[in-house]
This record gives structure tokens, C-alpha cells and sequence, in this order.
């Protein structure tokens, strides 16, 4: 099975299904360089690469909007020590409650 990436035609993934031993095992291939991270394909005003927030963080802000407002939510969760453990921006807090 092969599969090409949408950002780059040149890196592609191939999947190699070995059926014979007891449990079927798979293969995988990489073929070429991997382009980055790209935009989200609705991106009109920036250029930075798309990471999907943790689901984590948005059941962190799910049951803190039942008594905190978003903005009290956001800076709370803004001194978090990683980046992964914080929302994108304001927005996001907004749109999860």
C-alpha cells in the first residue's frame, strides 16, 4: 500500500503486510525527505506550521469554564512549564467553553 503526502509528491509511505507468522505484521517505509509541518490548508493570515492541542488542555479548560471565565482560564494556563500543555490563544479558550 503507498501512500503520498499532500505538501510533497516526492515523500511517500509505503505499507508492507507480512501474513504469514501468527500475528500479522507490518512494514513501513518512508521514501524521500519529509517537507515540515505545513499551514493549516485554511490558514489565510499566518504561515506557521499547524499542531493539533493536546486533548489534554482542552479537557483541562472544559472543567475549569464551569466556574472560571476564559480569560482567568488562559492566563492560568499560559504559565504552564511546556508548550504543550498550553491552549493556542485566548480564542481557543473562548471557543472550547
Amino acid at each position: 500500500m503507498y501512500n503520498i503526502l499532500k505538501a510533497d509528491e516526492n515523500y511517500k509511505r509505503r505499507a508492507t503486510w507480512l501474513e504469514p507468522a501468527p500475528t500479522p505484521i507490518a512494514c513501513i517505509e518512508y521514501i524521500g525527505h519529509y517537507p515540515g509541518a505545513a499551514p493549516h490548508g485554511n490558514a489565510k493570515t499566518t504561515r506557521e506550521p499547524y499542531t493539533r492541542t493536546d486533548p489534554s488542555v482542552l479537557d483541562a479548560i472544559k472543567k475549569a469554564s464551569n466556574t472560571i471565565k476564559p480569560r482567568e482560564i488562559y492566563e492560568q494556563l499560559k504559565r504552564k512549564p511546556t508548550e504543550d500543555e498550553r491552549p493556542k490563544n485566548l480564542r481557543q479558550v473562548q471557543n472550547t467553553k
